[in-house]
Formats: structure tokens, sequence, C-alpha cells
């Protein structure tokens, strides 16, 4: 937050209270937006209906903001693509699984976003923001968000099938992250019955870092003897993170040993593993448990 000429201005702002957008509050809110040099702006939790946001973002104008991001609330996409023409200087763009309502038809504009060089979204959400092969000129990285529900499966070709239109624009990037959260404590999303057979167009196989997000404590021993082999799926992989419920280890030390020489024998090219925000080379971690 910035104090100059009497006026607070704030440079990171959350707006993630529907208060904020009720008919008292809505002037306060806007001017305030609009008045301050927002660099990051983070809305969330705001259970507008997309007719309310398509009257309210035409009047929002952020001249210095870089990052964007967004998450249950219920925009059109026409609304919110013409509210980021608006700020082509967004170079970080997050968009949550609850976001957009999306037509099949629906594009972003190629002169969209020309600094934007991150952007974050389910694989549906990537599809009209990618298929423009020449927009984001500057786009260098794109983490895809997968959120497994509760009793379903983890189903990578499924997965790859819906990525198809855009693969060859998500090989060509530097960086391709699989950002996964499991509504469920259970692990048979884990089990596969066959190895995917990857085609040469294939964005999977370009992944080269994970985040697996986990509903339960204690990694059970079929996840920590499994997982490994699941990694499998992305030979591409170079650094894969684990988060659970726990702010302790997710097992024993004994496991750790196991799991950490499962993905080194089965994963050779892996660098880095990181266990509940604790992150080394995968050398490192033997070295510690030895």
């Amino acid at each position: 937050m910035r104090c100059g000429t009497g006026i607070r201005t704030f440079e990171d702002f959350s707006l993630h209270c529907s208060l904020f957008f009720n008919a008292c509050f809505l002037p306060w809110t806007i001017k305030t937006l609009n008045e301050s040099d927002i660099s990051t702006l983070s809305l969330k939790h705001l259970p507008l209906d997309s007719d309310t946001w398509d009257i309210i973002f035409p009047h929002i104008t952020l001249p210095y903001l870089s990052s964007l991001s967004i998450d249950l609330c219920s925009v059109t996409f026409c609304g919110f693509s013409k509210f980021l023409a608006r700020h082509p200087q967004i170079k970080r763009l997050y968009i949550g699984s609850r976001v957009l309502r999306i037509d099949g038809q629906a594009r972003l504009p190629i002169t969209s976003l020309p600094q934007l060089t991150h952007l974050s979204a389910t694989c549906h959400h990537l599809l009209p923001f990618l298929t423009p092969r020449k927009s984001m000129s500057s786009l260098q990285s794109v983490s895809i968000i997968l959120r497994i529900k509760h009793r379903r499966h983890f189903d990578p070709l499924g997965l790859n099938n819906i990525l198809l239109p855009i693969s060859r624009r998500l090989t060509q990037l530097v960086e391709l992250s699989l950002d996964v959260s499991f509504e469920t404590s259970s692990d048979d999303w884990i089990l596969l019955d066959v190895t995917p057979d990857w085609g040469v167009e294939s964005a999977l196989q370009h992944v080269s870092r994970i985040s697996l997000s986990m509903g339960m404590y204690r990694l059970s021993q079929a996840i920590v003897t499994g997982l490994p082999r699941w990694l499998m799926l992305f030979p591409g992989l170079r650094h894969v993170s684990f988060s659970t419920l726990s702010q302790s280890w997710p097992m024993d030390l004994a496991d750790r040993i196991m799991f950490i020489r499962s993905i080194r024998r089965r994963c050779a090219e892996v660098e880095t593993v990181g266990l509940n925000g604790v992150v080394h080379s995968v050398d490192v971690w033997l070295g510690l448990m030895s």
C-alpha cells in the first residue's frame, strides 16, 4: 500500500467477499480500484451473476495491473475477454475451475494479452485462450489446473484428447505444468491398467512440473508404491511436489526412503521432489535419509 498526496493507494488488492459489491459499497469499491496503483488483483468467492459482472467490468480500469487471479466467480467469456483487452500489461493470469461460461466458438482476440508470460487455467478454459496460434506472443509457461472429483479417476487419455486442439502450442512452451488436486481421500485414482502410448502431438508428454494436492493426512501404502509408476506417464517430468492435509511428513522414514528411491529408479530425469513444502533434489533427499 502506498501513501501519496494524502491518498492511500493499493498495489495488491483481494476481493474475496461479496459485501464489496453490495449496492451501498459498490461505488467505493470501483472508485478505490480505479484510483489505486493496483498491480495484483484477486477476485474470489464473489457470487454475483454473470450479467452483473458484465455491468461492472467496463467500469474498472487498472493501468498498472500485471497479475490477475479469478476463481469462484461466474463471468461470461465475452465480458471477461473485453476486460482483458483493456489491460494488455497483464503478465500473469490465473483462471480457476468455476469461472467462465464458455461456448464452443469462444476465442480470445489475437491482439489480447501481448505481455502475458504465464497462464494457469483448466483444460477447458485453455482452449479459447490458446486456439488462436498467434495470440499471447510472450507466453512462456502454462499450468493446467485439474480437479479430480470424489469417486472419479484420473483419465490421462481423456485429458490428452481435450488438449489435442492446442497440443502443438503447449509443446512449444518453455514450461508446461500440471496442478492436480483430489476431492477424495481414496487411492484408486492412481491404479493404471495400461500405460498410454502418447502420440507425437501429445501435450502431456511435455509436462515438466507436477503438483499433487491430496485430501489425506498420510499417503497410503498404495500411493507410496504406485505413485512413482504413475509419474512414468510423463516422460518430460523434471519437478514434482506433493501436499497433504498434514503439516508434518506424509509418510514415515522407511516409506520416504522407498518412495524417493523408486522415483529415482522409474523417473531418472526427475530433478527435485517436494513433500509438504520441503523441496530438495533427489540426491539431497537420499543423502538426508541415508
